[in-house]
């Protein structure tokens, strides 16, 4: 787990509650327009 860490922008994983934030706001009506979008949530690790 250290060893991924160090390449992480975060430098720390999310918590359930984040992604379930994330969820929430898309699922909401405010993201109508969000249509086929890739949203992810990885604590920036892929950046």
């Amino acid at each position: 787990m250290k060893d991924t860490m160090h390449s992480m922008a975060t430098k720390r994983y999310g918590w359930s509650e984040e992604v379930a934030g994330l969820a929430a706001k898309l699922a909401g009506t405010k993201a109508g327009v969000v249509t086929r979008a890739m949203h992810t949530n990885d604590a920036a690790f892929a950046a």
